[in-house]
């Protein structure tokens, strides 16, 4: 058993994101400019990779105090693994040994695996204590052409209808149209009740991922933004991280037009994956209908333990 610890000669941003080219999908959870994002909000962040048995697992693990009492330490859509699957147990077993100390502790694990893998993650004395995540992956290196081509019919429908209009679509790395995105997105939270990332989360991530890996697309009627969406590259693949649409851009489908546009981006940028944001068929059906009409393939994974 080898275990690699986050130090400053071991890890930094190139390294680590290259170790996503090893799993099946390299979440953005576990990409260094989340880390980068998370430390600047005041998390303390480690960076830990273990192997054995054909296998390893990396994981970036997030510690906070709660309450002045609990010293929690989480990772997010992690650990991440690659290799053989049956050396997952002791993998597990090995990384929650290199947790960061405190006490008393509580640590949360979110494993990037599917809900078949339930067995293998309480091998190693985990406890779930959430059910699974679930979001859509869309597998860029099949081309535009195949992507459009697995559409659901009136998704294609309604983005050959927004193509037809009189819309302007506009490109950028931050600026003004993060700004209006932050704004909208803050007011719409507010009004609704619902949880979307914090703008201070929003704001970091884009100045930890820099210009190179951020994309930023919207589209505009007599210049005035219609949807906007933010797409945040990390390692080989991407994520679309946060949008917002105003009702006239739902009127004109502006929000096919704005993902399809990044989507081909994107591929041609040489992305392997885009994961669509997460979708929760009863939270929010309507928005899940809209990923899932992309086509791609549905990850469910086997949920948060504790130990």
């Amino acid at each position: 058993m080898q275990r690699l610890v986050d130090r400053p000669q071991r890890w930094d941003a190139l390294a680590w994101n290259a170790l996503g080219a090893e799993m099946p999908f390299f979440p953005l959870e576990q990409a260094w400019a989340y880390g980068e994002a998370m430390a600047e909000l005041g998390q303390s962040v480690s960076r830990i990779r273990v192997s054995a048995g054909g296998g390893t697992a990396s994981a970036q693990l997030f510690a906070r105090r709660v309450f002045g009492l609990w010293n929690v330490v989480q990772s997010v859509r992690g650990p991440a693994f690659a290799g053989d699957s049956a050396a997952i147990p002791e993998l597990l077993r090995e990384l929650l040994t290199a947790c960061p100390r405190g006490f008393p502790r509580v640590r949360l694990l979110m494993p990037e695996l599917g809900a078949d893998m339930h067995r293998a993650v309480t091998a190693a004395g985990l406890r779930r204590v959430l059910t699974g995540y679930h979001t859509q992956l869309l597998d860029l290196r099949q081309g535009t052409a195949a992507l459009r081509a697995g559409m659901e019919g009136r998704w294609r429908n309604r983005l050959v209808a927004a193509e037809s209009e009189k819309l302007r679509l506009d490109i950028a790395k931050g600026g003004r149209l993060l700004d209006w995105l932050v704004e909208r997105n803050t007011v719409l939270g507010r009004q609704r009740g619902i949880a979307l990332p914090k703008p201070g989360l929003v704001r970091a991530l884009v100045q930890a991922a820099g210009p190179p890996q951020t994309l930023i697309v919207a589209v505009l009627a007599k210049n005035q933004p219609l949807c906007a969406g933010l797409f945040l590259r990390h390692g080989p693949d991407a994520t679309y991280y946060v949008s917002h649409t105003t009702e006239a851009g739902r009127q004109l489908s502006a929000t096919n037009l704005m993902l399809w546009t990044a989507i081909a981006r994107l591929a041609d940028a040489g992305v392997r994956q885009l994961d669509l944001g997460g979708i929760d068929t009863r939270a929010a059906p309507g928005l899940a209908r809209f990923k899932l009409g992309l086509g791609g393939r549905t990850l469910s994974l086997t949920g948060t333990y504790a130990r």
